[in-house]
């Protein structure tokens, strides 16, 4: 029984990738409407915080931020074989897709429909990007310190011309930073009210 669960299991997570795939124009960003439908709404494999942590670590590593999350999440619910499973669902209907394209490129490449559809394309991915965005401000911006960090990352990516992935290290550092801090007063305060009780109670 548990073997059949497990294969019924990789069945379903290389169909909801091979799903996702075809649709994730734009990059990793626009892959976080089609993941929280398929992931938390319709088979609740995860919930909506894990793909946001999910989606924040696949950018800080190599590769498409889509692969890695489909593998991240793939082993969260299968273990090693939902990694191989998710990231082959992920690559199979876009290499497909890709391969089609490159046969038929001299034919359709002059066709004007296909200008016009691409030429629609790109908007639609702008808004996409931004949903998953809005989407994302709502479950990730907890308090004033989650605000300050978010818009001095846009302001960072803006102005200046710095990496990605080292605006993300010092984010996570101060993030890790101002935890600790409230940690510890927390602890603090604890025991300063397990002290108050002692005295009260002596």
């Amino acid at each position: 029984m548990q073997q059949r669960l497990s294969l019924k299991t990789l069945w379903q997570l290389f169909i909801a990738f091979c799903k996702i795939s075809p649709v994730t124009f734009g990059g990793g960003y626009a892959i976080i409407p089609a993941l929280e439908e398929a992931m938390v709404n319709r088979y609740h494999w995860c919930k909506r915080d894990e793909i946001l942590d999910v989606l924040s670590i696949a950018q800080t590593i190599p590769g498409s931020v889509a692969l890695n999350s489909a593998a991240f999440i793939g082993y969260r619910i299968a273990g090693i074989p939902g990694v191989f499973v998710a990231s082959l669902g992920m690559l199979l209907p876009t290499f497909l897709i890709v391969l089609g394209l490159a046969v038929f490129f001299l034919i359709i490449k002059d066709v004007a429909q296909v200008r016009w559809a691409l030429f629609g394309i790109a908007p639609a991915v702008v808004g996409l990007i931004l949903f998953a965005g809005l989407r994302t401000i709502k479950s990730s911006v907890e308090d004033i310190v989650c605000l300050f960090l978010m818009i001095g990352t846009f302001l960072l990516l803006f102005l200046t011309k710095m990496n990605p992935i080292i605006i993300l290290v010092m984010g996570g550092a101060f993030g890790g930073t101002i935890g600790w801090i409230k940690h510890k007063k927390s602890v603090n305060k604890e025991q300063d009210n397990e002290i108050s009780r002692h005295s009260v109670n002596q």
